[in-house]
């Protein structure tokens, strides 16, 4: 199966809305754009593409999934972050 952007967009909000996080990194507000603080954002660069979350309000943003992977493999890499984070297991033992 071809994995296309619009299927890593489609993933990447469902995360946000599972986790109850903003499906938007940036809204316009009063003439601004303002970054949306927890929200999961794609990252592409070198033709690959990663997972990150923005962590402050000027849009810095840490690395979940790191390394610039090809759509496939990050999309599958998605689905077993979200299954870690509903398993129920702690993380960090």
């Amino acid at each position: 199966m071809r994995i296309t952007k619009k299927d890593l967009d489609i993933k990447v909000e469902l995360l946000n809305n599972m986790t109850g996080n903003p499906t938007r990194a940036y809204v316009q507000e009063k003439g601004k754009l303002t970054a949306q603080v927890g929200s999961y954002v794609l990252d592409g660069a070198y033709g690959g593409w990663g997972l990150g979350r923005i962590c402050s309000e000027g849009g810095g943003q840490r690395t979940v999934i790191g390394g610039y992977r090809p759509k496939k493999e990050l999309f599958a890499m998605i689905d077993i972050f979200i299954e870690g984070i509903f398993s129920g297991v702690p993380l960090n033992k």
